[in-house]
C-alpha cells in the first residue's frame, strides 16, 4: 500500500497546555484546516485525571459486516448487526495496516469482522477535577456550544468505544453537524486514522455521485481503501494513534479508522470559531440514501452565534498566549509556526462592531464573570441582548 499524502502533524502539549486545552487547540486551528486533524502527545500527568476502577461493559456488542460495493474499486459498506455468536467473526490473531486492507480486498460477499460496543454517556475520565485541569465532561460547554439551548447542550456527553478484536472499523464520517471532535485512546491496540480535510468533501461527493452508489457521507457507513483516495486524487492524511494520545478532528473534516487489536477509546464533540467562520455550521446536509433518518440529532441553531459574541468569547477564553502555550511540533515546525502566528494576528485584530454587537459583547462579558453560571440564566442573558 502506498500513501502519497503526507502524515498529519503531531504537536506536544505541556501540562500548562492541558489546563488551557481549548486555547491550545485554537492556536492550532490553521493545522486543523490544512490537514483535517492533528495528534496531541499529552504529558504523563494527564493519566491522573482518569478513573482507577474501570466500568464493566453493560451494552451488547455489534458485529461489523463489511461488503465490497463493486469489483472495480476498493470501497466498502459497513453495517452493524447484533452480535449473537462471536465465533462467526473474522478475527485474525495478528493484524497490521497492510494486512488489514489486503484482507478486505478479498471480500466479495458480506463478511463479519470484529465487534464494537459503544456506551454513550460513559467515561473513564473523572467527573470531578480541579477547576484549572482539563475536564472532558465540560469540554462542549466551555467551547462555543455554551451558547446553545440547555436541552441541546446536555446531548454532548462523552462516549466510550470498546473494540473487541483486530480490524474494528470506524467508518468514514464527520462529527455531528460537522463539529470538531476530541478522540482519546485509553488502552489497547494501535488505531490507524485516515483524514480527509473539509475542502476535499466535494470531491468525495462527486465520486459517489459518479458511481451512482446509494451510500452517502452523512450516515457513517462507508470505508475507503487509501488506494482509492490516490486513484481519484482526493487528498488525505494519515495518523497512527497510540494509547494516551489525543486526535482532534477539525471542523467539517472526514475521518475513518481501524484498530489492530482490542482497545478502549473515548470521544466527544465541541465547537471553536472555525466551525462557524468556515461555514460548517450552516452547511446543508443532503442525503438521498434510504437509511433510517429518525436518529438524527436536533440541529443546532446558529442564530445565537453573532460576530460580537464570538469575538468576546475568543478574547476571554482562547487568547491565553504565553511562551509555554506555544506548541512543540514534531512534524513540519516551520509551516505550523508561521500559520499559527498569522492566525493569531487575524484573531487579535480590531473589529468595527455595530450597536447590536456591542450589546452582545457587554452581555457576554457579564456572563463570564459568573462562575458555573446556570444554563437557563445564560440563555436568558443571550436572548435579552
Amino acid at each position: 500500500m502506498t500513501c502519497i499524502s503526507a502524515d498529519a502533524p503531531t504537536v506536544r502539549a505541556s501540562t500548562d497546555n492541558m489546563k488551557n486545552f481549548l486555547s491550545f487547540v485554537y492556536m492550532n486551528e490553521p493545522l486543523l484546516k490544512q490537514y483535517g486533524a492533528i495528534k496531541i502527545a499529552v504529558p504523563t500527568e494527564f493519566q491522573s485525571a482518569k478513573k482507577k476502577n474501570r466500568i464493566k461493559l453493560m451494552t451488547p456488542s455489534m458485529t461489523q459486516q463489511v461488503m465490497r460495493l463493486n469489483q472495480n474499486d476498493f470501497i466498502y459498506s459497513v453495517d452493524s448487526v447484533p452480535c449473537f455468536n462471536e465465533k462467526e467473526q473474522h478475527q485474525p490473531s495478528h493484524l497490521d495496516e497492510a494486512g488489514f486492507w489486503s484482507s478486505l480486498s478479498h471480500f466479495n460477499y458480506p463478511q463479519k469482522i470484529s465487534s464494537v460496543s459503544k456506551i454513550p454517556g460513559a467515561s473513564f475520565f473523572l467527573k470531578r477535577v480541579r477547576r484549572t485541569d482539563l475536564d472532558i465532561h465540560q469540554l462542549p460547554r466551555r467551547s462555543l456550544l455554551r451558547l446553545c439551548d440547555k436541552n441541546i447542550l446536555r446531548q454532548f456527553v462523552p462516549s466510550l468505544i470498546r473494540t473487541h478484536g483486530p480490524g474494528a472499523i470506524s467508518p468514514l464520517a464527520s462529527g455531528r453537524q460537522r463539529l470538531l471532535s476530541f478522540n482519546y485512546h485509553h488502552e489497547g491496540g494501535v488505531r490507524y486514522w485516515y483524514i480527509v480535510p473539509a475542502n476535499e468533501r466535494n470531491a468525495l461527493e462527486r465520486l459517489f455521485h459518479h458511481q451512482k452508489t446509494s451510500a452517502c457521507l452523512e450516515h457513517g457507513c462507508i470505508l475507503m481503501d487509501p488506494l482509492m483516495f490516490d486513484k481519484y486524487k482526493i487528498r488525505y492524511h494519515r495518523l497512527i494513534q497510540q494509547p494516551n494520545e489525543i486526535i482532534i478532528i477539525g471542523a467539517g473534516a472526514l475521518s475513518q479508522s481501524f484498530t489492530d487489536d482490542a482497545s478502549w477509546s473515548e470521544t466527544i464533540d465541541f465547537a471553536l470559531p472555525s466551525w462557524l467562520d468556515d461555514g460548517h455550521a450552516q452547511a446543508q446536509i443532503t442525503c438521498d440514501c434510504q437509511l433510517d433518518k429518525t436518529s438524527k440529532s436536533e440541529i443546532i441553531d446558529t442564530k445565537l452565534f453573532s460576530r460580537g459574541i464570538i469575538q468576546r468569547y475568543i478574547s476571554s477564553n482562547l487568547n491565553y498566549l504565553t511562551e509555554e502555550t506555544s506548541s512543540s511540533y514534531t512534524d513540519k515546525p516551520n509551516l505550523a509556526m508561521s500559520d499559527t502566528a498569522l492566525f493569531s494576528n487575524i484573531s487579535s485584530g480590531s473589529f468595527d462592531l455595530s450597536s447590536n454587537q456591542v450589546a452582545d459583547s457587554c452581555m457576554w462579558n457579564s456572563a463570564l464573570e459568573i462562575e458555573d453560571i446556570d444554563d437557563d440564566r445564560h440563555l436568558k442573558l443571550l436572548k435579552t441582548a
